[in-house]
C-alpha cells in the first residue's frame, strides 16, 4: 500500500456540513483520493468492497455513534480512524477514543491542523504495514506464519514447525545474536527445561536446509552467546 498522496484513498463517513464538504475538497485537491457515504450501513459496505487507507467519521451518525461502530470495527480491522466533531466534548473524546479511533479532532473553517493530522496518521500507518512487510521476509525467503512455512523462490523450504519458530526467532533478530536460553524461551517456552544441545540439533538441521536451498540466509554460532542470524543484505 502506497501513501503517497496521489494514492491514499481516504472515505469520508458524514461530515456533510460546509466544513466537512471544504475539506472533502482540499483533501481531493491535495491528490487524495477521496470517498463519502452518508451512513453507518453504507459504511460497513464499502469498508468490505474498497481498498481504504484512513477513516474520517462523523461523530454522530443518521443511524449510530461512532464510538460504538468503532467497537464493532475494532474486532476485525486495524484501519487508521478519526472521529470528527463540530465542537470540542473531552466526554465523546474519551470514549471515542478509548473505542479505538486513532484521533479525535474538531471540524473548523481552518483545517489546516487536520489536514496535518491525517497526513502524521497517514505517514504512521505506512511505517507499521512497511515493519509487518519486512517481518513477513528474510532477505527472500517469505515467512508464513499462519502455516509456519519458509518460502524461497516458490519453493518450500520443508521445515519442520520447531525449526520455523527457531528460524522466526533468529530473524526477529535479525543480525543480533540470540543465546541458546533464548532461543528456549521463545522456542519452547520459558518454563521448558531443554537441554543446549537440543538447541543445538535443531539449528545443524536448520542450517543445512537454509543452505540446500541457496537461499542466502546463514545462521552463525557466536562463541559464548548462541547463534546469530544474517542476510545477503546485512553481509554486504
Amino acid at each position: 500500500m502506497n501513501y503517497r498522496k496521489s494514492y491514499a484513498t481516504i472515505l469520508f463517513a458524514g461530515l456533510d456540513t460546509n466544513d466537512g464538504v471544504a475539506f472533502f475538497e482540499r483533501l481531493t485537491r491535495c491528490g487524495y483520493h477521496c470517498l463519502r457515504v452518508g451512513s453507518l450501513a453504507e459504511l460497513r459496505a464499502n469498508l468490505g468492497t474498497e481498498a481504504i487507507d484512513i477513516l474520517l467519521l462523523n461523530l454522530y451518525m443518521p443511524d449510530g455513534h461512532a464510538a460504538d461502530f468503532l467497537k464493532e470495527m475494532r474486532t476485525r480491522s486495524d484501519l487508521p480512524a478519526i472521529v470528527l466533531s463540530d465542537s470540542p466534548d473531552p466526554g465523546e473524546e474519551i470514549l471515542c477514543l478509548e473505542a479505538g479511533s486513532d484521533d479525535f479532532c474538531t471540524l473548523r473553517p481552518d483545517d489546516t491542523i487536520l489536514l496535518a493530522r491525517v497526513r502524521a496518521l497517514l505517514r504512521r500507518a505506512q511505517a507499521q504495514i512497511r515493519r509487518v512487510a519486512e517481518r513477513n521476509t528474510l532477505g527472500q525467503v517469505e515467512m508464513k506464519d499462519s502455516l509456519q512455512a519458509a518460502v524461497y523462490r516458490g519453493n518450500s523450504l520443508e521445515l519442520t514447525p520447531t525449526e520455523y519458530r527457531v528460524l522466526r526467532a533468529l530473524g526477529d533478530n535479525l543480525g543480533v545474536p540470540v543465546s541458546r536460553d533464548e532461543l528456549v524461551r521463545i522456542v519452547w517456552d520459558s518454563t521448558y527445561l531443554l537441554e543446549h544441545r537440543t538447541v543445538d540439533i535443531h539449528v545443524r538441521n536448520l542450517r543445512q536446509k537454509l543452505s540446500e536451498h541457496g537461499c542466502g540466509l546463514v545462521v552463525a554460532s557466536v562463541r559464548g552467546v548462541g547463534y546469530k542470524l544474517s542476510s545477503p543484505t546485512d553481509r554486504s
